[in-house]
C-alpha cells in the first residue's frame, strides 16, 4: 500500500485583466473556483483584493500593456496532485489571467517569548 497524501494549505494570487469587465472578472473567478472543486479542494475562501495599480507594465497581449489589474487571493486545502492542473488551467487564459501564483501556506507557530517579554 502506498503512502497516504494528505490535502494540504495552499493560496494562490490571481492578478486579471481589468479589461474584462465586471461579468468577464467575475467568470475567471467562478471557473477557478469550479475546478477547485472539482480537483476535490477544500475550505475554498476567495477574497477580492480589486484593481491594483502593478509594480511595472504587463503585456496583455500584443500591443497591449496594461499597468492595473484585478487582484484576487484564493485559499484553500487540495491534493499536491491538483496543483499542475491548476497551473495549466491559468496559463492557458494568456490575455484574462495577466500573472498568477499557487504556493503552499506556511505552518505558523506560536511565537516563543524571549526572556526579557517574559519577564525575566
Amino acid at each position: 500500500m502506498g503512502p497516504i497524501v494528505k490535502r494540504r494549505e495552499y493560496e494562490s494570487v490571481i492578478v486579471i485583466n481589468p479589461k474584462l469587465g465586471e461579468e468577464g472578472i467575475q467568470k475567471i473567478i467562478e471557473d477557478f473556483h469550479e475546478l477547485l472543486r472539482r480537483k476535490e479542494a477544500e475550505n475554498i475562501q476567495v477574497i477580492h483584493w480589486g484593481i491594483r495599480k502593478l509594480a511595472y507594465r504587463i503585456r496583455a497581449k500584443p500591443g497591449e500593456y496594461l499597468s492595473e489589474g484585478y487582484y484576487v487571493l484564493f485559499q484553500f486545502d487540495a491534493f499536491p496532485t491538483a496543483i499542475a492542473d491548476l497551473e495549466a488551467h491559468l496559463r492557458i487564459r494568456q490575455g484574462e489571467v495577466l500573472r498568477y501564483l499557487i504556493v503552499r501556506r506556511p505552518k505558523v507557530k506560536a511565537p516563543v517569548p524571549s526572556s526579557r517579554e517574559a519577564g525575566g
